[in-house]
């Protein structure tokens, strides 16, 4: 019965030498990439009912700037409608529009990006305001100029908001 634990413990010193050597090789190419830009969004939400609390409106509004944060890149923008269906739960499905440009002066780039997704959202706030998002939406996006069938993307979203009174 001791066997297999002496073989553990006479490979420990193999093992922690190949870990070491797979995390050196690692570690110039993640360095690498994450030098390579900087890109800052500033993110425009507005929700809320429309006509009555059972229909909901979702608005964003999300400018990037892209190349270490001195150019105007991409606009994106989503709206949704959406309906409650539990407490704190909301399903949406709305569309988004994407283009993205080539300079500052707003001229736009060929490929100009549409999205058509559904989602599910789950959103609360503690009585001390904190507030908790936790989103899935399932995206399908069409770029023009390439044609085939449109990408499938799964995306998943916790948020944790905090007043700052």
């Amino acid at each position: 019965m001791r066997r297999p634990i002496e073989l553990r413990n006479r490979f420990r010193p193999l093992l922690v030498a190949f870990t070491t050597v797979v995390v050196l090789l690692l570690a110039p190419s993640c360095a690498r990439a994450a030098d390579a830009d900087f890109e800052s969004w500033l993110q425009v939400i507005g929700t809320g009912p429309v006509v009555s609390d059972s229909l909901r409106l979702f608005l964003e509004v999300q400018p990037r700037f892209g190349a270490d944060s001195s150019k105007f890149d991409r606009l994106v923008t989503r709206a949704a409608l959406g309906t409650p269906i539990g407490r704190g739960f909301t399903v949406f499905a709305g569309g988004g529009y994407f283009p993205v440009y080539q300079t500052n002066d707003f001229h736009y780039n060929e490929k100009i990006e549409w999205r058509v997704y559904e989602e599910l959202r789950g959103d609360h706030t503690l009585p001390n305001g904190w507030g908790f998002l936790n989103r899935t939406r399932f995206e399908q996006r069409f770029i023009d100029g390439i044609k085939g069938e449109p990408a499938l993307r799964l995306r998943h979203l916790v948020r944790t908001t905090v007043p700052l009174d």
